[in-house]
């Protein structure tokens, strides 16, 4: 890889945005990226690769797709390059955003947020706009639920898109799988926003039956009761009702499915060498929603 970047201006001379962003998502995919190892000609080739991008995508001169998959394998990479280049990227993404799917764009929202860089929110606000004018007639559920999700996690709050957002998911809520829900869910904990489509959320995760709960996974079981916790916790989600239910709900699948799970991984959260990361999320956020669950059930 170090020989590959001593050369990659001549190797990559020209070199369309596709050719790119195909190159980078590559990388992405590689074991030694994934695990934070990409060297110094790793580093050089992405940031060869931003460039050139960048220099396209300021005349305009990219396609929605190709600037997406950029993003995209900077996000899978864990790398946030320049700020001002990712700024760009994102800029011209909303400048075509007319010509991108909802798919795209919920997409693009979603590195965006893994990326974490402050990006001006101007641009998030142009992207959820593109976003919503197409979401009720061509989203499917995992865009909507993705977008509140990354909503949540770049600390960006409209309470008209939300609710905008979920009525589309709610619109196709028999086609949404649990990590739908759950990520829908839990963007509205980190926004700390409750409305009157949240109680529809909370009702048709009640009305699962025993086929469906049993697609449920350890992860989105914790993300949900967490959502309930520091929505419960914050006083925005009212003690009874559908809300109340459904966290009765996910108590009860939770102990019967997963009880040995939870309980592992909270004993290793606990002990030396624990694991970091998303690793231990599932024990910490199962932990605290129990204990809100002693003052609220």
């Amino acid at each position: 890889m170090s020989a590959l970047a001593m050369n990659v201006d001549k190797v990559m001379q020209g070199a369309t945005a596709q050719a790119w962003a195909k190159t980078l998502w590559a990388f992405g995919r590689h074991e030694d990226a994934q695990a934070g190892r990409l060297g110094q000609g790793g580093m050089a080739i992405v940031q060869a690769g931003v460039a050139a991008v960048r220099e396209l995508a300021n005349r305009d001169e990219v396609q929605p797709q190709n600037i997406l998959n950029m993003l995209q394998a900077l996000a899978k990479l864990g790398h946030s390059a320049d700020v001002g280049a990712i700024h760009d990227l994102a800029a011209a993404l909303t400048r075509q955003a007319g010509k991108a799917t909802p798919r795209a764009l919920a997409n693009a929202l979603w590195a965006l947020a893994r990326i974490g860089l402050g990006i001006d929110p101007g641009v998030f606000y142009q992207l959820v706009v593109a976003f919503t004018k197409q979401a009720s007639k061509q989203a499917t559920t995992q865009a909507p639920a993705n977008t509140l999700w990354a909503l949540g996690k770049l600390g960006w709050y409209g309470a008209a898109v939300y609710a905008s957002l979920l009525l589309a998911l709610l619109h196709k809520g028999r086609d949404a799988k649990p990590q739908h829900l759950s990520n829908a869910l839990l963007g509205y904990a980190e926004a700390q926003h409750w409305d009157s489509s949240v109680e529809g959320l909370a009702e048709l995760i009640s009305m699962q039956d025993e086929q469906q709960w049993g697609q449920w996974k350890e992860q989105d079981m914790a993300n949900s009761l967490y959502a309930w916790a520091v929505l419960a916790a914050v006083g925005a989600a009212p003690a009874s009702g559908c809300f109340g239910k459904m966290a009765q709900q996910l108590f009860g699948q939770a102990a019967s499915v997963c009880p040995s799970d939870f309980n592992a991984s909270a004993k290793q959260q606990h002990s030396p060498g624990a694991p970091s990361g998303r690793a231990r999320w599932p024990a910490r956020w199962w932990l605290v929603a129990q204990q809100e669950a002693g003052a609220s059930l």
